[in-house]
């Protein structure tokens, strides 16, 4: 499903967000590493709806 987008799930009532593409970072990855944290912004942000650069299909 993850590898060709298919078939279309579609998400529940009252979902949060999208179907989860990439996990978060970690509390403390924003707490310790905070210069590179801010610097991953550039691929969307620490939300898990933005896709990697190897799933943009």
């Amino acid at each position: 499903m993850r590898r060709f987008d298919y078939p279309k799930i579609t998400p529940p009532v009252g979902a949060k967000s999208g179907f989860p593409v990439r996990l978060n970072y970690p509390t403390n990855e924003q707490q310790l590493n905070g210069a590179n944290y801010t610097a991953a912004a550039a691929i969307g942000g620490d939300v898990v709806t933005t896709k990697l650069f190897w799933d943009k299909f």
